[in-house]
Parts: C-alpha cells; structure tokens; sequence
C-alpha cells in the first residue's frame, strides 16, 4: 500500500523511502544524504521530495554553523537561543548575509533534484526579539518593514530555486497572516501566493484538545492559498479520538491535506492518511502540483507508537485499513529539547511550534 504523505526528518535514506513508496515525502536533506541519481530514483518511481529549511533560525548542527565556528565566532546577525530548543537561535533574517545562505542552500536542493523546499520559522518577523533587533529599520537589508522584508525573502528563495527548477516547490509552514495583504486580511496578497505553492499550517483547529480562537481567522486566510489554487497541509494535535475525528472532517471541508497527530513525547508519527474511494492512496489537494490522484474521497487516522488503538476511531480503522509511519528529528546532541512554540501577534495562546522539527515536552498530567 503506497502512503499519501510521509514526514520523516530522521533515518530517512534511500531504501527506508522506496520502501515506503510515499507519494510526497518530506525530509531533512542534510540527514538523509540522498544523492541526486537517489532523488531521481525515488521520483520515477512515483515520489515527490521536499526538504525542511529553517529560514527564520539558525541551527547549530548545520553545516553552515559548524564551518564557520559560529560557537565561537558568532555572525553580527545571529540572536539569542531559543529557550525552548536547545541549539537553535534566532536570526536577523533581512541581514543580507543570511540571507545569501538561505538562497545558496534552497538552490543547492533545487540542483540535487528535490522537487521543493519546506520553509519553516517564516513567523520569525513577529517574534519579540526579532522585532526589537529590527530597530528603526533602516540597516542593510532592511526596507523599514519587517512583513515586507520576511515577504520579501520568501519571494527571493523562491525566485532564486525556480531560476534552476521552475517546477521547484515552495512550501512556507503557518505565518498565514502572509497570504493577505497587510492593510486588509479580506484581500489576498497576490505577489506574495505567486511565489509559493502550498501552505503548511498547524493548530488550525484544536490545540492540544482545546478550540482556539483564532480557528475563524487563520480558515479564512487560507482561504486565500485554497483559492489560488495552492496545497494546504493541516496538522493538528488533538488526543481525543472524536476531536481527531472532527479535525479531519473540518480540515477537508476547507479543503486541506490533514494530519491527526499525537504531541506526547516518544510517539511523534503523522496520524492520518488520504484513502480514494479507488482504494488507492494518493495526495489528494495537492492535484496538479504533485501530479497526484485529484480530491479526496475519505480520511483515515494512523495510530504510530505501539498505542491501543481507541475504540471511538474504530469505524476510521475498519474502513481506511491505516498504516503506520513515524516522524521524528535528529540532533547533534541525540538530546530532544522542549517543544518549540510557535509566536503569534494580538493576545491569546501561543500555537505549537513547527511540525517538522517538532520536539516535544511531556503535557501535564490531566492537561486537554
């Protein structure tokens, strides 16, 4: 049975993959070492491969990190650790050094082959820090406004891949405050969805079990990508089997690609996938951008981790036949760290972090 979708940023190599014979696959490039004959493998036989990079923090397993002795020799542009993940800092992301990194390493995964890059940490101009490092606005690199400059950069890294690969994919995780224009949140922002081809969005629904409120909102910004014509893939966290199922049933009204998954530590698998009525597993939503079996006829939760399964999913179970997949990251350290949280302007909870590099920190006992 072919997967729909695969997230798996950790022992991630050529034959784990065939194997898994996922039609979308998102992996770390730097830990799977696929080659490009590897890549091209992968695809013939079906594959679409996209790599996470972390545009919005530096990380201190990185090549890049290492190579320069930044422990020790830290770039004018790098920020604090985040408290909450260990090894990961902030960045001035305008500073045009950076930046000349990140475009160097989104078209060296254009030049290997992979069919599109999976940005993360692209809400990094709402962060506090960041903000306070901006200033007045008027250094290098700087246009005098931070949205701009993060819009700005997105497009760049776009641009940049597409140069080498005009079917080059761009996938930029949550600040979906992006996909409408700054002056009015009911007006799409069109240069903006140009530049990318699909939408990763977390918490949409429920946090942990709990309705957010900013559920209304963030739908009617992706509303914007849905629109256009791009992917959005939905991940929520719920652990309740009826919000799991609801979550599911939502996210495909709106027309997401959605993954139920669990938050406690140690059992980090992607929870849900796409089943047609055919029986076969495709990547429904992504359509023409993956060239995959078009709309999805039914959903069915996954169960990873050795957990029993609940009863209240049992009518998924019998009728999806699930399969099970895992998802986890690799540090240097071998060491998860907390969850990292991801920020959000106006008040209210934080939403969780990112979902590819999730790592996370046991809930408090009786926590929804």
């Amino acid at each position: 049975m072919a997967l729909s979708y695969l997230y798996q940023l950790q022992n991630a190599d050529y034959q784990s993959l065939s194997a898994a014979n996922a039609r979308v696959a998102v992996v770390d490039a730097d830990d799977s070492g696929l080659t490009t004959a590897e890549l091209r493998a992968l695809q013939a036989e079906g594959g679409t491969l996209f790599s996470y990079l972390s545009i919005g923090e530096a990380e201190d397993y990185r090549a890049y990190w290492q190579d320069g002795d930044w422990g020790e020799n830290p770039p004018a542009f790098l920020l604090g650790e985040n408290p909450d993940w260990e090894g990961n800092y902030s960045v001035k992301f305008w500073d045009p050094e950076w930046q000349a990194l990140m475009i160097d390493a989104v078209v060296g995964l254009a030049e290997r082959g992979y069919n599109g890059a999976y940005l993360d940490i692209v809400d990094a101009f709402l962060r506090d820090e960041v903000v306070e490092a901006y200033g007045d606005g008027t250094g290098p690199g700087q246009s005098g406004d931070i949205r701009t400059d993060m819009e700005d950069f997105v497009i760049a890294l776009s641009a940049a891949a597409k140069a080498v690969n005009p079917n080059f994919r761009i996938i930029p995780q949550n600040a979906v405050e992006l996909l409408a224009t700054a002056d009015d949140e009911a007006v799409p922002n069109t240069r903006y969805l140009e530049a990318i081809d699909g939408v990763g969005k977390e918490d949409t629904f429920y946090n942990n079990n709990r309705e957010p409120n900013w559920t209304e909102a963030d739908v009617a910004l992706m509303r914007h990508a849905v629109e256009a014509g791009k992917f959005v893939l939905a991940t929520d966290y719920p652990s309740d089997p009826a919000r799991q199922a609801d979550f599911i049933e939502r996210a495909l009204a709106e027309g997401y690609i959605p993954f139920a998954a669990n938050r406690p530590l140690g059992n980090l698998g992607i929870e849900v996938v796409h089943q047609h009525a055919q029986g076969r597993l495709g990547a429904p939503g992504l359509g023409r951008h993956v060239e995959a079996v078009g709309g999805a006829d039914d959903a069915g939760i996954v169960e990873t981790g050795g957990h029993d399964r609940s009863p209240g999913l049992e009518h998924f179970r019998a009728k999806w036949a699930p399969v099970r997949v895992k998802k986890t990251r690799k540090y240097s350290s071998g060491v998860l760290p907390p969850c990292r949280r991801s920020v959000r302007s106006g008040s209210g909870p934080q939403r969780a972090g990112p979902l590819v590099q999730r790592r996370i920190q046991p809930q408090p006992q009786g926590s929804q």
